[in-house]
């Protein structure tokens, strides 16, 4: 849960992939930007996002302090996340988006149910443009 504040993925894949034997796997699990909270984190400005967060998801700042958030690189399995990883020289093994997340909406009941609506939607039409979160088994090719 560290890939959507990386500035510069490709430096930062190449880099892993750089620390890793041959063979060697990096596994990553990061939030994908068009789940609705990151979105909104994505487009907001830092100090409103931050307000958000706590109005929305409170939690102790000094423990889990808000950090600046890009989504680069961080989408659903579709080809082109596939390309980009394999152009650093990874095997992609696996890559899996989920769908839906808890939490951010438990303030907000109608916004609850809509999400639930659209994650039983999201589970039986699957879209990886449309996933929450995701994870990706790397292997240095």
């Amino acid at each position: 849960m560290l890939a959507e504040h990386i500035s510069n993925p490709k430096q930062f894949h190449t880099n892993v992939r750089e620390m890793l034997v041959e063979n060697g796997l990096a596994v990553h699990l990061f939030p994908t930007l068009y789940a609705l909270p990151f979105l909104v984190n994505y487009l907001v400005p830092e100090y409103l996002a931050g307000f958000l967060l706590n109005a929305f998801a409170p939690r102790d700042k000094y423990q889990h302090e808000k950090f600046s958030a890009y989504y680069r690189w961080c989408r659903g399995p579709t080809r082109s996340q596939i390309k980009k990883l394999s152009s650093v020289g990874y095997d992609v093994v696996e890559y899996r988006g989920f769908f839906g997340h808890t939490g951010y909406y438990e303030k907000i009941k109608i916004m609850k149910r809509i999400h639930e609506i659209k994650t039983n939607f999201l589970l039986r039409n699957p879209n990886p443009l449309l996933t929450s979160y995701a994870y990706v088994v790397l292997r240095k090719a």
